[in-house]
């Protein structure tokens, strides 16, 4: 069995030289964000870079979002944010749904497959090959893969760090067989320090070519560069939620996931009061200039 090799990265990795990585890996998974708890989605701050860098030299690229959904319904709203980010990119490996966090320990697993069904369904639904990561003590005991059986997997083990035979017993495409931390740590040319390493066992590239998925089909499109906010972007640095360093705790925000912004009552009620007096000053000038005459200047 071939098994082609690769990494996945997000902004943790920091500066990528990927004509190095296309020496050392076949294909990349790139972090476009995380999402929040009431659905939409933070934008990972080096996601067009890594993206760009990647199609630049040449090493076919898929995307995956970190869950934070907390009911299905959020993570229909996260998906539709992570599509609209990912426009105008080539995405020639999966969309993929990163289930690990352990606020979904205390979840059944029918309750945890229904929210990752939500967002993979939507994904799929728009012409995207969508794929769940999970490690295999998830797997086995936190979701119920009968409700997910149409989706290929991306499994996370490190039991046998040498990649020679994935320890999971279900059903899988793609193994991560080292984390991108600690002694034991991933390495990849072109990545400085750890990052998680992968194996494809299925060709997922060729997989998505040959069903016509991904839009691949539709001709190269040039990936945004204008330096503007795209889709699903924070448009304003001040509205993103304070990180302090630690793993963000994502707050509920609006369709895209930011915070919705109403007008404060006080200024609402400012402005209407200066409205009606500057009306009133307009009147009464009026009334004055109709019985005097207009004042000498």
């Amino acid at each position: 069995m071939t098994k082609i090799p690769g990494i996945d990265v997000s902004e943790h990795q920091g500066g990528i030289d990927w004509q190095l990585v296309k020496t050392d890996a076949d294909f990349a998974f790139i972090r476009v964000g995380y999402t929040w708890y009431a659905g939409g989605l933070e934008v990972d701050s080096r996601f067009s870079d890594n993206m760009n860098g990647a199609l630049a030299a040449g090493v076919p690229a898929g995307v995956y979002a970190y869950a934070y959904d907390r009911t299905p319904d959020a993570a229909q709203k996260s998906a539709r944010a992570v599509l609209r980010r990912i426009q105008g990119y080539r995405v020639e490996y999966p969309v993929v749904y990163d289930f690990e966090d352990v606020q979904y320990l205390k979840n059944t697993p029918q309750q945890n497959a229904a929210i990752a069904g939500a967002f993979l369904k939507e994904i799929q639904a728009a012409g995207y090959f969508a794929m769940l990561y999970a490690s295999t003590s998830y797997l086995t005991e936190k979701l119920d893969l009968s409700a997910l059986g149409q989706y290929a997997v991306w499994v996370a083990d490190y039991r046998d760090p040498s990649g020679t035979e994935c320890p999971y017993q279900g059903p899988f495409a793609v193994w991560q067989y080292r984390g991108g931390a600690g002694d034991g740590g991933g390495r990849c040319a072109g990545v400085e320090g750890y990052c998680d390493r992968d194996l494809d066992y299925v060709g997922l590239a060729r997989v998505i070519r040959d069903a016509g998925l991904n839009h691949l089909d539709e001709g190269e499109v040039p990936p945004p560069g204008s330096g503007k906010p795209g889709p699903g972007e924070t448009p304003n640095p001040e509205e993103k939620p304070e990180t302090g360093g630690g793993t963000p705790e994502p707050p509920d925000g609006g369709e895209d996931g930011q915070p919705e912004k109403k007008p404060c009552i006080l200024m609402r009620v400012f402005r209407a009061v200066c409205r009606f007096f500057a009306a009133a000053a307009g009147r009464i000038a009026n009334a004055y200039n109709d019985k005097n005459g207009p004042a000498a200047g």
